[in-house]
């Protein structure tokens, strides 16, 4: 029996962590309870807390989410309107309910899985020290949204959201 999450098949306590990350990444940006460096800082580790991404400056939602020049760059090419990503307001979850109210339900889908292409990608430069493109991040979010539309398919849920091609 293999463990898929580890690149050597083996189960560790890492790789479930890391794992539980990726999946909850959306719902725990809008509850604020996203393990980035400077919540870590703040509540219990001794942790360098620059952008785990581009090293400039202190790791927050805020910056992995919108304000890093990575996540600009996605967003950007994303193909989601700009109205959709424009501003944080005065917490996560306001510009997280804020996004949502503004896309139909493709982008929403789109919105949701590009939060967790950015927290996934995070994650990976922070932990392997992968370095990926922008456009393979949204590519990445792209095709985990239509394998799990075609999974729900197949499970007869049925849904009406369809997997938009952002990436290009």
């Amino acid at each position: 029996m293999t463990w898929r999450p580890s690149k050597n098949g083996r189960f560790s306590v890492k790789s479930a962590y890391a794992l539980l990350l990726d999946i909850e990444a959306p719902w725990r940006i809008c509850r604020g309870a996203v393990p980035t460096l400077d919540n870590l800082a703040r509540c219990c580790c001794d942790v360098d807390t620059r952008c785990a991404i581009c090293d400039a400056e202190m790791e927050s939602m805020r910056r992995v989410f919108l304000e890093c020049h990575f996540a600009r760059v996605v967003w950007a090419i994303s193909g989601l309107p700009q109205r959709m990503v424009a501003g944080w307001g005065t917490s996560a979850a306001d510009w997280m309910s804020q996004a949502l109210a503004q896309g139909d339900i493709q982008e929403q889908g789109c919105f949701l899985v590009v939060c967790w292409g950015l927290w996934r990608h995070r994650n990976k430069r922070l932990i392997e020290g992968a370095v990926q493109e922008p456009q393979e991040v949204l590519q990445g979010a792209v095709l985990f949204l239509s394998k799990y539309l075609e999974a729900r398919q197949k499970l007869k849920v049925g849904t009406s959201v369809q997997a938009v091609d952002h990436a290009g």
